[in-house]
């Protein structure tokens, strides 16, 4: 009668939280968030590892707003507010001046900690469901909307390459980061089994 009982409880409480309509996505992941974005996911050929995400220029120049701008400013000689008008333009226009900067952050070993990423597939509620990745590439187009991510990683994601968006979430703050990477980094976190206990194929 109690395994009875508790697979009920099981049941109910689980139900609560998958899907669409669960507390999880309805309430607390629904509407807009900050620091947020979406893309279309698209196979690596090989070059990136299991960490290593490319994202597309859209989502660069969005998430990283304030260092853009701040960088612009100081490159150009001009006010922020200056700068806010030129980034508003550079988001639906091609600027080589921003995608210049953006490479220069990312090749900047120091910025290490702050270009890093956490990517979600939902449901949101398994192991794997997060990954925190680092960004090795902005892909130098507006129309392009997608993010190439490694292959492996696909099958702890629970997705595949025929149309799946994964949610884009920056983590602000190094000691944040470092947080999430220990359980949430690819490289660390996949090589066992958390089932078995095995190597993870």
């Amino acid at each position: 009668q109690i395994q009875t009982d508790m697979a009920s409880v099981w049941e109910e409480e689980f139900n609560t939280i998958k899907g669409k309509r669960g507390f999880i996505q309805n309430k607390v992941m629904s509407g807009r968030h900050n620091y947020s974005a979406r893309n279309i996911i698209i196979a690596g050929s090989g070059y990136l590892h299991a960490n290593e995400i490319e994202v597309c220029y859209s989502t660069f120049i969005e998430l990283f707003r304030y260092e853009l701008c701040s960088f612009y400013a100081k490159l150009k000689s001009c006010s922020i507010k200056t700068a806010q008008l030129e980034w508003n333009k550079a988001k639906n226009h091609f600027n080589s001046d921003f995608y210049n900067i953006m490479r220069c952050i990312i090749k900047d070993k120091k910025n290490a900690p702050y270009i890093r990423l956490m990517i979600n597939r939902n449901p949101s509620i398994n192991f794997g469901a997060f990954l925190y990745c680092k960004i090795v590439r902005v892909k130098p187009s507006v129309s392009d909307k997608t993010m190439t991510i490694n292959t492996r990683i696909i099958k702890t994601l629970n997705a595949d390459f025929d149309g799946d968006v994964l949610n884009i979430f920056r983590i602000p703050g190094a000691d944040l980061g470092n947080k999430f990477a220990k359980n949430m980094d690819p490289t660390y976190n996949l090589y066992i089994n958390r089932i078995n206990g095995r190597v993870n194929p």
